[in-house]
């Protein structure tokens, strides 16, 4: 009895839910919840938003050193980020783990041709996503036609 209490505590205590969007096309968004055992609130902290992604593989062939391709995701349905030697931002679209990322716009500075090849190996991989995941480790993994992103 006791062992099937604790079971239904921890079972309340923690849980994941999907949070509905306010407006048609809105961002809909994964979050990881956990019910305070003092005021029973329940606390949720966004799995997509709220923070940077680092990208550490692109494709299966990694990312130069230090080149900090990067994903930020805000709740607004915008991602920027840095795609390794220039700043881009994007729409985006989220229901459930089917995801669509706009066309991105970018800065035009230049870079050496090693960051300037995996620039653009990013930002193509970026237009193809049409999937998410969120492993169990916590590392991001966009894919779609044959790309795969993976951030942490």
């Amino acid at each position: 009895m006791n062992r099937m209490l604790a079971a239904l505590s921890v079972a309340a205590l923690v849980s994941a839910c999907t949070i509905q969007p306010q407006a048609p096309n809105a961002p809909m968004q994964q979050y990881s919840c956990i019910r305070d055992p003092d005021t029973r609130q329940l606390q949720c902290q966004p799995l997509l938003t709220g923070k940077e992604w680092i990208v550490e593989d692109l494709d299966g062939q990694g990312v130069i050193d230090n080149s900090r391709a990067s994903l930020n995701f805000a709740t607004d349905g915008r991602v920027s980020g840095s795609s390794s030697c220039n700043r881009f931002f994007a729409n985006y679209v989220l229901n459930d783990h089917v995801l669509e990322i706009k066309q991105a716009a970018t800065t035009m500075m230049a870079c050496p041709e090693a960051l300037m090849r995996q620039e653009q190996r990013f930002l193509n991989a970026l237009e193809q996503v049409d999937r998410l995941e969120i492993d169990a480790s916590g590392a991001l993994i966009l894919s779609g036609n044959g790309h795969r992103i993976l951030a942490r």
